[in-house]
């Protein structure tokens, strides 16, 4: 399948594109507003809710914005690689998920500490919806989180690096 046609293809079979795709494409998280498609051996996810995609849009937006020194990003329009925005996507949510559940600083440290040995064993995120509507309802908007909180998370966080085969001679 030519790449042009298959952009035009993506566009129509999925109009809103999952904000948190990265993570929930590499089992981190998970959402009951997420559908998945698979297309020309690819997989992709688009959002059925129109309130959850705009909730998840704006978290996304603040959490790039604020964490651009943690990033190492100048400015927030750029786009990261793969791995810093799934470090972005899944240290956020797990940071949340531990501020929600009543979490100081040095429990975010140790879960993230246990999350980094444990991370490719259990799902971080059961559903994003319901804990960003929690969070919400907890916080009263997205822009009044502690986002000092999961910046830190998000420091913290690290993704399974990428094992290497050792050169044959």
């Amino acid at each position: 399948m030519q790449e042009d046609h298959y952009k035009d293809l993506y566009q129509k079979i999925i109009p809103k594109t999952c904000v948190f795709e990265k993570s929930i494409l590499q089992r981190f998280a998970n959402c009951q507003a997420a559908n998945k498609h698979l297309l020309a051996e690819r997989e992709a996810i688009n959002c059925n809710s129109h309130n959850c995609h705009n909730q998840c849009l704006s978290l996304h937006k603040e959490l790039r914005s604020r964490a651009r020194f943690t990033l190492n990003q100048t400015s927030a329009e750029e786009p990261l690689p793969h791995n810093k925005e799934l470090k972005l996507q899944v240290g956020g949510l797990i940071g949340l998920k531990l501020l929600l559940s009543g979490a100081d600083p040095a429990t975010i440290k140790s879960q993230l500490d246990f999350q980094k040995r444990y991370e490719c064993q259990q799902q971080a995120i059961d559903d994003i919806a319901t804990l960003l509507a929690s969070a919400i309802e907890k916080y009263s908007a997205v822009d009044k989180l502690p986002y000092q909180e999961l910046i830190r998370a998000i420091n913290l966080s690290q993704i399974r690096k990428q094992r290497r085969r050792p050169k044959s001679v």
